[in-house]
């Protein structure tokens, strides 16, 4: 069966709570993760991020989780 980038990434999100937008290209091979997260958070699913600074490079990129009731 068919799945849309954003059932893949919330599938993604049930079992391992956190996605990147790097673990997004690499696992998932899925480019817009924001335009997905968007989508979800349309849908009612509560999603927050944050932003976390690689202390080896220190650029910064943000985190999202999926917020389990």
């Amino acid at each position: 069966m068919y799945q849309t980038q954003s059932q893949t990434i919330l599938k993604y999100l049930e079992e391992n709570k956190t996605i990147t937008s790097r673990e997004c290209m690499l696992i998932l091979d899925i480019m817009d993760l924001q335009h997905a997260i968007m989508l979800l958070r349309k849908e009612g699913y509560k999603i927050t991020d944050k932003w976390i600074t690689n202390p080896n490079t220190r650029k910064k990129y943000k985190e999202y989780r999926l917020e389990v009731e």
